[in-house]
């Protein structure tokens, strides 16, 4: 079995393989749709352990150049 080790920085980018448009409007609809859910379910997310993953996802999509 061999295994490939892939040494390319993804971190930063959300740009379209095809044609390097970034996806503003996609990316803007789903942190807007989790940022809501979090305002709503806040209380039931942290109980379950999961509002940190949905505040670092929400940072990840805020933070695009």
């Amino acid at each position: 079995m061999v295994k490939y080790v892939m040494k390319v920085d993804l971190v930063g980018r959300s740009y379209d393989v095809r044609d390097n448009v970034k996806l503003g409007l996609p990316m803007t609809f789903t942190v807007t749709l989790m940022s809501w859910r979090i305002m709503e379910h806040g209380k039931q997310m942290a109980t379950s352990g999961e509002l940190g993953h949905a505040m670092d996802a929400i940072k990840w999509g805020t933070f695009f150049e």
